[in-house]
């Protein structure tokens, strides 16, 4: 079998996998199951997964290299820092629900499976997500546009903010979110709702 041939059945599979993990969890769905929906016999899952656990991680690592390369792209470009988060906010928001609906599933569902997963997962999430951000922030910090001497905790400050809006549960929202919405979630996150005070 091509290589390109591989890929595309693999992504097949992930794709497939990840509507039925969104739909019924790591519990509720079998690897039978799953390679019924792709068309591939139990054998041919597991060609190219050896179990359920890898099949899952490998749906959540696919998700957050999909955001890793948004957040770069980002990091790379031209503009302050207030316009590179303000662009990341909308970069996510322009995802599909579903996309954005990984990051519920993820916490919802990893307890199921090994903690050895769970600490593998954890390393990997940092890394392809929270690192990237960080890197954003810094870089912000270094300029002096910015004054957040632990990226770390100001890239979690940062997300807690944003959150609610850019984690969809698989519906859409009532009401559309807007460039105005991500423009008011950075200006939350840089100057808070405190007036500011002349003295």
């Amino acid at each position: 079998m091509a290589a390109h041939e591989t890929h595309e059945i693999r992504d097949n599979i992930l794709d497939a996998a990840a509507n039925l993990f969104l739909l019924q969890g790591y519990k509720g769905i079998s690897m039978r199951e799953i390679a019924a929906s792709t068309g591939l016999s139990k054998a041919g899952l597991y060609y190219h997964f050896k179990d359920k656990e890898d099949l899952f991680l490998s749906v959540l690592t696919r998700n957050l290299e999909n955001h890793t390369k948004i957040i770069r792209r980002l990091n790379e470009s031209q503009g302050n820092s207030e316009q590179k988060l303000t662009q990341l906010i909308l970069s996510f928001l322009a995802t599909s629900s579903r996309d954005r609906a990984m990051g519920h599933l993820a916490e919802r569902e990893i307890v199921h499976v090994s903690q050895e997963a769970r600490a593998h997962f954890a390393k990997t999430y940092h890394n392809l997500f929270i690192q990237p951000i960080v890197e954003i922030l810094k870089q912000g910090h270094s300029t002096g546009e910015l004054n957040c001497p632990d990226p770390v905790f100001a890239c979690r400050v940062f997300l807690g903010i944003c959150w609610p809006f850019l984690m969809s549960n698989g519906h859409e929202f009532h009401a559309p979110l807007t460039s105005t919405t991500a423009q008011e979630l950075v200006h939350v996150f840089l100057h808070g709702f405190a007036k500011s005070h002349t003295r």
